[in-house]
């Protein structure tokens, strides 16, 4: 059971879900749907809170589950706000509302579009839009005596988080907490999520350079590589990214590890050019909803690199570099979790640790043979 706080910076949405049975429909057309459309607490941030606080408060442990504080920003005037703040109050996490009273504007919301296992989004970020590094108190993150995780989620869904901004703020963090609480770690991942924008930038490379954990997925490690350019040439048969991977973000901070999930192929862990951990492919099961898998696997990821490592007596004066074991045990347990996520409807619905236990001792078993 990890015993460091963990603070999750991130965005925030409502999404109104439409699973798709049949083909989309033409333009001026109409489609129906066997199924209502459901409205569920969304955004990357309030997904992996959900999952992971789920994860230590289902596992079994005499250990009080570390605490969990979710920064982000909502409109409580509003229903899609009053959502948001009634699941994190079901699910059992503190969400500290970073909105400046002066922003009128809506919580975001999204539709989310299920169809054939992939899904679509149209989303007005409401005040997501106007969240800026600069909106998140500090205070609360430094004045921990003990290890603190952060967590940052939707990086290029905030763009006030870009281009320096949160590198700022996470180094003054760190710098302070290590003045005032030098026998403790502060360590630090992020997701990245999708860029609208597809410039696939807004100053990555900054933030990069303070990170211990980057979490993305094929698709994002290889538009951020290419930054937005497509690639219209046909890769040869049997194509590997890996080896371009390794050469393109090894060197925009050699000491962070880098994780690229990779779908039902599994995952992948890399630092420095030497790949740590791999597990491929993932356990298959029956795809129901494919939203937020993503997001789960990071909390299942969290979970497991610092489950063993906070309970390892070996380590000393509380050091937070992680072994090859360590970052192993971390993609088994985000692969069990983002495996088990879409097996259910509802990217913040949390699965129940059995179904995840036993999809984890499935890929132990793929290990081993």
């Amino acid at each position: 059971m990890p015993h460091r706080f963990l603070h999750i910076l991130g965005d925030a949405f409502v999404d109104h879900f439409c699973f798709l049975d049949g083909d989309w429909p033409e333009k001026g057309g109409d489609a129906l749907l066997t199924q209502p459309i459901r409205s569920y607490a969304g955004g990357s941030s309030v997904n992996t809170a959900t999952h992971y606080q789920s994860l230590v408060t289902q596992s079994s442990t005499t250990t009080t589950p570390a605490p969990l504080k979710l920064h982000t920003v909502l409109n409580e005037h509003d229903s899609f706000g009053q959502l948001l703040l009634e699941h994190a109050q079901q699910h059992n996490f503190a969400l500290i509302n970073c909105r400046r009273p002066s922003d009128t504007a809506s919580t975001g919301h999204c539709i989310a579009i299920v169809s054939k296992g992939e899904r679509t989004f149209m989303t007005h970020p409401g005040c997501v839009h106007h969240f800026t590094a600069k909106d998140v108190s500090i205070e609360p993150i430094i004045q921990h005596d003990g290890d603190v995780h952060i967590h940052v989620a939707g990086y290029f869904n905030i763009t006030g988080f870009w281009h320096g901004t949160l590198r700022d703020l996470l180094q003054t963090i760190r710098s302070e907490r290590t003045k005032q609480y030098p026998l403790y770690s502060t360590t630090i991942s992020l997701v990245t999520q999708h860029d609208v924008s597809n410039q696939w930038d807004g100053g990555i490379d900054e933030v990069v350079s303070c990170l211990d954990f980057i979490i993305v997925n094929e698709l994002e490690a290889n538009r951020i590589m290419q930054r937005g350019r497509k690639d219209e040439s046909i890769p040869p048969c049997n194509y590997d990214p890996l080896p371009d991977w390794l050469s393109f973000w090894s060197p925009l901070n050699p000491k962070a590890c880098i994780v690229v999930t990779r779908g039902s192929e599994g995952a992948v862990a890399f630092r420095n050019g030497t790949v740590l951990a791999s597990l491929r492919p993932a356990v298959p099961v029956q795809l129901v909803d494919p939203t937020g898998a993503g997001d789960a696997f990071a909390a299942g990821f969290l979970y497991g690199i610092w489950s063993e490592h906070d309970n390892d007596s070996n380590k000393t004066n509380h050091q937070n570099v992680l072994s090859a074991q360590d970052i192993a045990n971390g993609l088994q347990w985000g692969c069990a979790v983002g495996t088990a996520s879409v097996k259910v409807r509802g990217a913040s619905v949390p699965c129940h640790i059995e179904s995840i236990r036993e999809i984890y001792q499935k890929q132990m078993e793929n290990i081993q043979l």
